[in-house]
């Protein structure tokens, strides 16, 4: 059911990259400051678009709405779009005529608003921007655990054109690109060891080797960081609740592989 990561190929994140092992007891022992400074009244991802939303982007927006609330277990809200007019008009980094952005820039309280009391995260999101971040030419997207607050682009994964003639591609890059990011605020790193929606990607390529689900050590490291805010986090209902999810959206394969983790394994015994 879980594969080992066998050898990178030539461009490969972890050709490109050298990433430090992490046991779950390390991860259990990292948390323990971020634990101390919980408040069970967080519990609501605010997800920011960041710029207008047509009826194509409404709907996408609102299934990724769902699926995050699949994921992390937790409330989901989405704030009024923010006008694209109000990042022009600001003073983030930009390059290449205005099409793609800095994500430190995006990330500011300009820009995305601060969590409020009651939120976990912000997550930013934009459709028609590519984002850059440092030295790298581009990213997906840029998680900040310290701020609490992420910023996505989608628009590396297709065209409008190309989203209507293979939406279920189109669809799960999204899914798959905002489960990764959002794992990063909740402290998860790049995974190592299994094909894992953890594993760090330096190509769309790349990515679209990656699954949809998490191995069981960044599982049980996911666990741990949401029995934070919420200790009643039950593993069964994580998988039942992605499995409605994939069922409705019509995702086959993760439907199939779901159903196989939910009864064919002990999820209390990993």
């Amino acid at each position: 059911m879980f594969v080992r990561l066998g050898a990178p190929k030539s461009g490969d994140w972890l050709a490109s990259f050298r990433e430090k092992p992490e046991t779950l007891n390390q991860f259990k022992e990292k948390i323990k400051a971020f634990a101390r400074k919980s408040n069970e009244q967080r519990n609501t991802i605010r997800i920011q678009p960041l710029e207008s939303l047509d009826d194509a982007k409404s709907k996408l927006a609102e299934t990724l709405m769902s699926f995050t609330e699949a994921f992390f277990q937790s409330n989901v809200e989405q704030n009024s779009p923010i006008e694209f007019n109000k990042i022009m008009a600001s003073s983030v980094p930009r390059r290449d005529d205005n099409s793609q952005f800095d994500c430190d820039g995006l990330l500011s309280d300009e820009i995305i608003p601060p969590p409020g009391p009651r939120d976990l995260l912000v997550a930013g999101i934009l459709f028609s921007k590519d984002l850059y971040h440092g030295k790298l030419n581009f990213v997906f997207g840029v998680g900040s655990s310290s701020k609490r607050k992420g910023v996505y682009s989608f628009v590396r994964f297709g065209s409008e054109q190309e989203a209507r003639t293979n939406p279920s591609l189109y669809l799960k890059r999204c899914l798959r690109l905002m489960a990764h990011e959002l794992g990063h605020i909740f402290h998860l790193q790049h995974c190592i060891y299994y094909r894992c929606l953890m594993n760090g990607s330096n190509s769309l390529e790349e990515s679209d080797r990656r699954p949809l689900h998490l191995c069981p050590l960044c599982e049980d490291k996911l666990e741990a960081a949401l029995k934070v805010y919420n200790p009643g986090f039950y593993l069964k209902k994580y998988h039942a609740d992605l499995l409605q999810f994939f069922a409705k959206a019509g995702l086959q394969e993760e439907v199939e592989w779901t159903q196989k983790r939910l009864h064919g394994s002990d999820m209390t015994a990993l």
